[in-house]
């Protein structure tokens, strides 16, 4: 038999480190600790990239992280970010920063306590308290008045090891998923090198050479009236490559920046932050789709899709592109930086070879997604049972 209470009689809440800019350090250094912030939480779980290290005389006995312990991002400037949350596992000395907190189980178990914060009803509950005044900041209170069905010690222990079993199915497909990119990206490297390199001796030709140089304009295709589907920086999925979504507008009530009309199998790069890598393929047939002027887009003529694809995904393009931004706080490249960059240009054939092992790749890719679905869906049911 479950009863709800609130979290305050079950948690303990310690405070992130404070420190100065002087006292940190972005190499490590004897007498200093690592420190976990808000971007070494992703996906429920915490990883180590860009630490930063700060002098162990300023982080306080309590502050050092235990196994056990659940590091919960409280302060960002990023609304996702704020409420995620990790535990942590590890046998590795270090602490966190002021813009996260821990929160130890007191009298709980602390894999349910886990379970709760990855929970629907831990996400809406965090979401509710977070708008307002201070919707990029929770308190102790917020977090002390949350709710949480509290069973035996035997049943948490049960439903705990139910739900670790899901996830730990989840995590497999989710390291399958990524396998297969990184194996797309060795297929490419082993068929045609690096961009920069070209020890294939490969005919060099500038982007534009390979694509439709002339995309129509919204003005001069649609009315005013007719329906289009807007596609936007905020409309790619960029760690899948595609469009996720659209959004209707009426021509003449649309965006100003909704110029490009596009077509299928469109090759879509944001011009803004290139380093962020927001390129997509429009892969969907969607009714009159319009592009930002915020794109470049590239529409295949003398090359394969999949090949230009990947090219410009290469960090090697990437970092290319990085070095012609302009702008300080809003850095991007014009459509001509990535149109007169040259690509040494494989044979058809070759690239005929890659597309066709892209699509197949494709097709693994999208069967794990399905069973990817399946499962975080039995997982949120699960959860929502538990902790409804």
């Amino acid at each position: 038999m479950s009863k709800s209470v609130n979290l305050k009689d079950y948690i303990i809440q310690v405070r992130g480190v404070s420190y100065k800019p002087e006292d940190s350090s972005l190499i490590p250094k004897d007498d200093y600790i690592p420190i976990l912030r808000a971007n070494n939480i992703r996906n429920g779980k915490i990883n180590y990239d860009e630490l930063i290290y700060v002098k162990k005389s300023k982080v306080k006995e309590n502050q050092i992280l235990k196994k056990g312990d659940i590091l919960i991002c409280t302060s960002s400037g990023s609304k996702e970010l704020v409420g995620k949350s990790a535990m942590f596992e590890d046998d590795i000395l270090c602490s966190f920063g002021a813009f996260c907190k821990v929160i130890r189980a007191n009298n709980i178990d602390n894999l349910y306590l886990n379970n709760y914060f990855q929970s629907p009803k831990y996400r809406n509950d965090i979401k509710k308290s977070s708008t307002g005044a201070n919707i990029n900041n929770l308190n102790d209170s917020d977090f002390d008045n949350l709710t949480i069905n509290l069973v035996s010690e035997s049943e948490q222990r049960n439903i705990s090891n139910e739900l670790i079993k899901i996830i730990e199915i989840l995590d497999l497909k989710n390291n399958q998923r990524e396998k297969l990119k990184k194996l797309i990206f060795a297929q490419y490297n082993y068929m045609f090198d690096n961009i920069y390199n070209n020890q294939k001796d490969f005919e060099r030709k500038k982007i534009r050479d390979l694509v439709e140089n002339n995309i129509s304009k919204l003005k001069s295709t649609y009315s005013e009236g007719e329906i289009i589907n807007y596609i936007d920086i905020s409309s790619i999925d960029k760690e899948k490559n595609i469009v996720k979504g659209t959004k209707k507008y009426n021509v003449g009530e649309n965006p100003s920046r909704a110029q490009q009309c596009l077509e299928i199998n469109d090759i879509l790069m944001s011009t803004v932050r290139p380093n962020l890598k927001n390129i997509a393929v429009l892969t969907e047939k969607y009714d009159n789709p319009i592009g930002t002027s915020g794109f470049c887009v590239l529409r295949c003529k003398n090359c394969k899709k999949n090949w230009l694809l990947y090219s410009i995904l290469t960090n090697e393009f990437t970092n290319s592109m990085n070095k012609k931004t302009t702008g300080a706080s809003y850095p991007a490249i014009k459509n001509s930086d990535v149109l007169d960059f040259e690509l040494p240009v494989p044979p058809i054939e070759l690239q005929n070879e890659f597309e066709n092992f892209v699509e197949s790749i494709n097709y693994i890719y999208k069967q794990l997604e399905e069973s990817i679905t399946k499962i975080e869906s039995l997982l949120e049911g699960r959860m929502n049972y538990y902790f409804n």
